[in-house]
């Protein structure tokens, strides 16, 4: 350290200084003229691609003029070996960092820009899922591909480097085994999309709507409001039941009428049933049968299937079916039976 502060001619220092901040001052009114002219193109051509892409090269071009200017300075100032170098190997850095930079940002934005303009709401919510997993696969390449520039350009061996990360690679893959099966599985769900963000699923035990996809885990909102991380691994060997894409849901329950009704009375009563509930407009379809002889009442069986898919409006659906039944069926007379016992006691002669 002391020899390179002695070895210092403090004169050209300086030079070297007011260069650096000349340049940082000109990249700045660069920057401000270049995102007043991209803010006068966005009005006038609006918010396209090109334009958001050009918006992230701003940074590109700013910090890539003052490198470029430490860069000449080094040529134009003379300074000591030791410091010039390890300026040299800055810069060299400075710029494999800052087109990793300014390349993750393009393709973040590129992506965002993809997932918006999907032509329906299926794709638009595939897209949504698959976006933000590709760009931060894409940034984590170009980060990953800018450390190891940075190395190099520092004077280590990245080769060798690699070659020691492959004999321990196989004691990091067992310690990291359960997060390279949970990505995998990520990468099945995308490929295969048997649910997209959005979509009402259930996963095991867990029902809820999918808030996000990630590398790791899927996170899914239940109906009590907690957010479950369910691990991606899971979903390759678990059942996964997307509930939003049924076209309708199902119904099944029974009917028990009083043994005091005649057969005629039955089949009334089931003409009634599969006329009111197959006529409302949230149901697609009905079977109503006299299916048994109860213990207690003569069972008729109703399956129907409503078109009615979200939670409140179904069960809405149902309350107005199963009002309209009892109505009818007071004012026909049919009674509904309940379980009753009848006891007979006999006595017995002396």
């Amino acid at each position: 350290m002391d020899y390179l502060l002695k070895s210092v001619n403090w004169w050209e220092a300086g030079i070297f200084i007011a260069l650096l901040v000349l340049a940082w001052t000109s990249s700045w009114v660069v920057g401000k003229i270049l995102r007043n002219r991209l803010g006068r193109l966005e009005e006038a051509r609006g918010n396209t691609l090109p334009v958001i892409v050009m918006a992230t090269c701003v940074p590109l071009l700013r910090w890539g003029l003052v490198l470029l200017a430490v860069g000449f300075a080094l040529q134009v100032v003379e300074l000591a070996p030791l410091f010039e170098r390890y300026v040299g190997h800055i810069i060299e850095a400075g710029f494999a960092i800052l087109f990793a930079y300014v390349g993750g940002r393009a393709v973040w934005v590129a992506f965002n820009h993809w997932s918006e303009q999907a032509e329906d709401s299926e794709a638009l919510r595939a897209r949504a899922t698959l976006a933000p997993v590709l760009a931060k696969a894409c940034i984590i390449f170009f980060y990953t591909i800018a450390f190891l520039l940075a190395l190099q350009n520092f004077g280590y061996d990245v080769a060798g480097l690699i070659a020691g990360l492959g004999i321990g690679g196989v004691a990091i893959a067992l310690a990291a085994k359960d997060t390279v099966a949970n990505v995998f599985g990520s990468v099945a769900v995308l490929i295969d999309r048997p649910f997209t963000v959005g979509d009402l699923v259930q996963i095991g035990t867990t029902e809820g709507t999918v808030e996000k996809i990630g590398l790791r885990s899927t996170r899914i909102r239940t109906y009590d409001g907690f957010l479950v991380s369910v691990p991606n691994q899971n979903l390759t060997t678990c059942e996964a039941i997307n509930i939003s894409r049924r076209p309708t849901r199902r119904a099944i329950f029974t009917l028990g009428l009083v043994y005091d009704l005649s057969a005629d009375q039955m089949r009334e009563a089931v003409e009634m049933l599969r006329h009111f509930i197959g006529t409302h407009p949230k149901t697609s379809k009905v079977w109503v049968h006299w299916k048994e002889f109860g213990p207690c009442s003569l069972d008729i069986q109703v399956i129907y299937w409503s078109n009615a898919l979200p939670m409140e409006e179904y069960l809405e659906a149902v309350q107005e079916l199963n009002c309209g039944i009892k109505e009818r069926f007071d004012a026909a007379g049919f009674g509904f039976a309940f379980p009753t016992q009848t006891v007979i006691l006999q006595k017995e002669e002396g």
